[in-house]
């Protein structure tokens, strides 16, 4: 099936490559079509990719082919131009003639592309960008020149190229700073001059000369100006704005601090152009309204409550207890009567970061607006001031829409990402229910409960095409979030510790998994905690998550005999996989993340992991045996195993243009078990616990491998479960490894509308950190599945993978096909007959792989 669809691309490359040696057809005799991309030469003091930004002369875009646009464009323009009778015969049908227009305006005018070409205006347009860019980065006297050069062969007719040379000159160098209040009329005394200096904090200037002269850059003034409206913002000047920083640069001025003909000296005169006043906040109102309230619902009610105005009488009579509305409180409220009893308003006022008879500071506006919108029961909050000019104070309005309490989600899905292992890329069937409260106890605590359960097919490991086995799983989790830390720390210290929006999370869970072969259920808690580690910022986010204590009780019932008989033919080291179990493990994770909030500039993801496991069965083994030695069992009943693991995982999005981008993916994992029993008889050794390992393969991993079945090592999965023939239809779990290399690269570009195309390539392996054979059975002193130098190979796999963005929802499909597989080599060989087949992989999924 796959060779009939690379066949039809095939004749889809060849017919848009016929109409690309024509790319020119359309064109006068004096005029030149730009083939590369133009080029930009340096003498070196600027790097060319600066000054290429500002190129606005760029070839013709591409989809696989060059100038693929552009083809489509000549190609429906042929069309139009067309006149032969066997147009006009078809044409003369009305079906016809009507797919003909919309097919050819469809080319032309939508998705196709008018050739780029050489003009003077063009060239004159990016010699004016290059020097304004040269300009701009000190270099005031730049040298532009540029080159056309045509080519002259037949095929390349009428194309050309052309390079801009740019020669920087002597740069310009800041070496004096100067500051200076231009209104000269302002009664400004010296001390509040004096004061202001100290706010715009000139020690903490990008223009500072500390380290001696700088080169004059436009951009650092730009960002100088934001700096200090950042800083004297935060000290209480609150109407100051950027307009009223001025720069004035001095290029007459002379130095000796430059003593070199290579530099220009340059002086700066920082220009405030008025003193503003520093504001006070004095007075703080919060209103509160439900979600479907109206938003003048509150101007009916004229009094505000504040907490040390309230009687006893008027606490009883409102059932507004200090536990909810302390007398400390220096903040006023308007609350709708029916949220008054829901709501706890000390709560709401520990997330406000101003406080009144103190200076405005704008980082404190925005950590408070950030916070309360972190919060699960606020849909909308907003921050107003009222300005008393003559007092020089402020009066904060905080407006804040509650969401709606209880939420009721049903859906269905059709993509899995269950616990266990399957061995499919395919979808299935599945539903969920879920129910939560935003509002739990009146502090904002989430309560979520979900129920959920899929079905689907799975088959066997070595026929991809055979599917017939049937699984079932039921489950459901019972959540509960605290926006602060549950922690013996005393209440004071948890209360400053709300400004890195602290979280804590108790989830229960169980879960029922059914297949011919085996049931498996699954009971678990999780106790884990969350906070930031800065104060907002938009451009990053660097967050912590600690998991000290993670259970699950795993118990598993063979059904078949025959599946028993492959479990027991399976290396002994590993038959634990299939035992029932006792999981514990403490982790945490480290998230510093740029990663998806600007699609313009480049961004980054990190993310580094450590966990460890099986500490806690192990010591209350300890306390409940009369015996000390271990035996990897719980009570001589539950396996468990100890493990250190560590990951680390790297994403890179790096636009490319308009509707273009590349994304790169690294990750990297190891994982170890220790004090496992080790049987001198029969070297029997155990390994990291089965839901602990690493696997590879899938449709967000290696594409060209069915989920979680590459390796371990150059081992095939037919050889590591020991099946005796490649048609049995083995139901057994993929084992995974120990140790995890990935590298992914995928290249993204529009075609049109809603459709996107990518081009990718997936690099990676898992292996073992020691034999999982036995001893005597052992085929050298280096299994295959062993991490080693003989054993580090690497699958990889390229492929195609469309995307279909409904903005609301992105469906992918990716076609990926083995290049080079551990356990057989390289799968390509002949072209195209070794396409497809079990060495490729079709995979079905919702939004972006990575």
């Amino acid at each position: 099936m796959l060779r009939k669809y690379v066949g039809l691309i095939w004749v889809l490359l060849l017919a848009c490559a016929g109409v690309s040696c024509d790319s020119t057809r359309h064109l006068s005799s004096n005029e030149y079509l730009l083939k590369y991309p133009v080029q930009v030469k340096t003498e070196g003091s600027l790097k060319p990719e600066i000054l290429q930004s500002s190129i606005t002369l760029k070839p013709n875009r591409r989809i696989l082919l060059p100038k693929s646009y552009l083809h489509l464009y000549n190609f429906g323009l042929l069309l139009r131009k067309d006149s032969s009778s066997f147009k006009n015969w078809m044409l003369s049908y009305k079906p016809l003639q009507r797919f003909y227009t919309q097919g050819t305006r469809w080319l032309v005018e939508d998705i196709g592309e008018k050739p780029i070409l050489i003009s003077p205006d063009a060239l004159k347009t990016d010699s004016i960008n290059l020097r304004n860019v040269a300009f701009a980065n000190g270099y005031f006297n730049p040298s532009i020149s540029y080159q056309i050069d045509t080519i002259q062969t037949y095929w390349e007719r009428q194309k050309a190229n052309v390079s801009f040379e740019v020669k920087e000159n002597t740069p310009s160098k800041i070496v004096k700073v100067n500051y200076r209040l231009r209104d000269t009329l302002a009664q400004t005394t010296p001390e509040s001059w004096h004061q202001f200096l100290a706010a715009y904090d000139t020690s903490q200037s990008l223009l500072s000369l500390k380290k001696g002269p700088i080169i004059y850059r436009h951009k650092l003034l730009e960002q100088e100006r934001i700096r200090a409206n950042n800083a004297l913002r935060n000290s209480g000047y609150f109407t100051f704005s950027q307009s009223l920083i001025e720069f004035v640069v001095d290029t007459s001025y002379t130095s000796s601090r430059v003593s070199d003909s290579s530099s220009k000296a340059l002086a700066v005169w920082v220009d405030v152009v008025q003193l503003p006043p520093i504001y006070t906040i004095e007075e703080i109102q919060i209103n509160i309204r439900r979600a479907k309230d109206p938003p003048d619902v509150l101007e009916s009610i004229s009094q505000t409550i504040r907490g040390n105005t309230l009687t006893e009488s008027l606490r009883r009579q409102m059932r507004l207890s200090r536990g909810r509305l302390a007398d400390s409180v220096k903040a006023s409220f308007k609350v709708t009567p029916e949220l008054l009893q829901k709501v706890n308003l000390n709560f709401i006022a520990r997330h406000i970061y101003l406080a009144e008879g103190e200076r405005f500071s704008l980082s404190q506006a925005r950590l408070t607006q950030q916070r309360l919108l972190e919060l699960p029961m606020i849909q909308l909050a907003s921050l107003n001031y009222e300005v008393d000019q003559e007092s020089g104070g402020l009066t904060l309005i905080i407006d804040l829409q509650t969401a709606q309490i209880y939420q009721l989600k049903v859906g269905a899905e059709s993509f899995t990402d269950f616990d266990f292992r399957t061995s499919t890329n395919l979808p299935v069937v599945g539903a969920s229910l879920g129910l939560s409260n935003k509002n739990t106890f009146g502090q904002s605590e989430l309560l979520e409960l979900n129920v959920g359960g899929n079905f689907g097919l799975y088959g066997s490991q070595e026929d991809a095409s055979n599917f017939q086995n049937i699984f079932l799983e039921l489950g459901g989790n019972i959540k509960l979030s605290v926006p602060q830390f549950i922690l013996p720390i005393g209440r004071q210290n948890n209360l400053k510790l709300e400004r890195f929006h602290p979280q804590t999370t108790l989830s229960f869970s169980l879960s029922q998994e059914n297949r011919q072969e085996f049931d498996r259920s699954v009971t678990g808690f999780d106790l884990g905690y969350r906070w930031h580690h800065i104060r907002p910022n938009t451009k990053k986010l660097i967050v912590s998550t600690l998991t000290p204590l993670a259970i699950n009780f795993i118990d598993i019932r063979i059904n078949s005999a025959d599946f028993q008989a492959q479990i027991d033919s399976l290396p002994q080291a590993i038959r634990t996989d299939y035992q029932a179990r006792f999981s514990s493990l403490l982790n945490y994770s480290f998230t510093y993340s740029t990663y998806g909030r600007n699609r313009v500039t480049h961004t980054n993801f990190i993310q580094a992991t450590v966990e460890m496991g099986g500490n806690l069965p192990f010591l209350l083994d300890r306390l409940l045996s009369e015996n000390g030695e271990g035996d990897n069992l719980f009570q001589n009943n539950l396996f468990y195993g100890q493990y250190l693991k560590g990951s680390l995982e790297y994403k890179r999005f790096i636009p490319l243009g308009p509707g273009r981008e590349l994304i790169l993916r690294g990750f990297m994992g190891a994982a170890k078990a220790y004090n496992t029993n080790q049987d001198s008889s029969q070297q029997i050794y155990l390994h990291v616990p089965y839901e602990n390992r690493f696997f590879s393969g899938g449709a967000n991993s290696m594409r060209g491998w069915r989920s979680n079945t590459l390796g371990p090592g150059r081992l095939s999965l037919g050889e590591f479960q020991n099946l005796q023939t490649s048609s049995s239809a083995s139901s057994l779990l993929a084992p995974g490894g120990e140790i995890i290399f990935e590298a992914n690269a995928e290249y993204r570009f529009d075609v049109y509308s809603y459709l996107e195309l990518a081009l990718f390539t997936d690099l990676g392996n898992v292996w073992f950190n020691q034999e999982v054979e036995e001893f005597e059975e052992s085929p050298s002193d280096s299994p295959k599945s062993v991490f080693s130098r003989d054993n580090l190979v690497l699958g990889w796999d390229v492929g195609i993978g469309f995307r279909f963005d409904f903005s609301f929802l992105i469906l992918r499909l990716d076609i990926g096909q083995q290049l080079f597989a551990p356990d057989a080599g390289w799968v390509i060989r002949q072209f195209p007959q070794d396409l497809g087949g079990s060495r490729s992989q079709f995979n079905l999924g919702i939004s972006y792989p990575f």
